[in-house]
């Protein structure tokens, strides 16, 4: 089962000025949202790490005694790490990894990369977009070292079946030894049918608007102007799914799930593939 999610964690205003008629984040458009509402926190290594902190990102540090355990147990010291964002936790993993090892972090926002390199000296910040290049190239032909681990951090979610298949698929024609998938989406079966009538609701209406004017009057009754932003769904992000799903698109391929696990304050569905 798959539905699709949304975000509203930036400024509404914004979003809706860059919203393609509902269409997926571009990199484009997030680029330009981060850097007008967040730019100027991202102005030193200092700043970034403080200001990443303060929105939540201290929570993946639960993640890498889970980590560096895995890649300290197979003796591996290249990890790539795909839709990094800020690249802060990378920033972290550099230093668990020692001199002798390599980071490697991408992410389809320019502007969090273009700050990545001139704040993150430890580690290799560089573009990569799920929807338009090809892993199995970027690994042979821009990162040119043997990659042991690829790492997603809540990221794999944004793409739909064909890109998770096609970009899974060139991880593991690219030699790479195993995946980690710190997932972002992934819902109980409860929460997936939850989530799957509440999309069915918000589809309903978007094709009804009459409908849908006729329900906010009688429900709400207040003027539409005090529910607009209530009423906006956030800008189409990704896509949830269940466990199973997740299990048939990592099968789909190439990859076995090894080991699951959960984390109590950040990631509830961790996939530890293996070829």
């Amino acid at each position: 089962m798959k539905g699709k999610l949304y975000t509203a964690g930036h400024d509404i205003n914004l979003l809706k000025k860059i919203d393609n008629s509902g269409g997926q984040f571009t990199s484009e458009e997030h680029a330009f949202v981060v850097e007008k509402e967040f730019g100027t926190f991202y102005s030193s290594r200092d700043s970034v790490l403080n200001f990443s902190f303060s929105r939540g990102n201290y929570l993946k540090f639960e993640t890498i005694p889970l980590l560096m355990n895995f890649v300290k147990k197979n003796n591996y010291s290249s990890i790539l790490s795909m839709g990094s964002g800020d690249c802060s936790i990378e920033h972290f993993l550099a230093y668990c990894l020692g001199e002798n090892g390599k980071v490697i972090a991408t992410d389809f926002d320019s502007f969090y990369v273009n700050r990545a390199k001139e704040n993150f000296s430890n580690i290799t910040a560089e573009y990569f977009d799920f929807f338009k290049d090809n892993i199995a190239s970027f690994i042979s032909d821009k990162v040119k070292i043997n990659i042991d681990l690829v790492v997603f951090y809540g990221s794999a979610y944004v793409m739909d079946d064909d890109v998770f298949v096609k970009q899974f698929s060139g991880i593991k024609n690219a030699g790479v030894k195993a995946i980690i998938d710190f997932h972002g989406g992934c819902l109980s079966f409860r929460q997936a049918w939850s989530s799957k009538m509440w999309e069915t609701i918000h589809d309903f209406f978007k094709s009804n608007p009459k409908i849908k004017e006729l329900t906010r009057k009688i429900l709400l009754r207040k003027p539409k102007d005090s529910t607009e932003k209530n009423n906006y769904a956030g800008k189409f992000h990704g896509y949830w799914r269940t466990e199973n799903e997740l299990k048939r698109l990592y099968e789909k391929s190439g990859w076995l799930v090894a080991k699951k696990s959960t984390l109590p304050n950040s990631y509830k569905h961790i996939a530890i593939l293996t070829q």
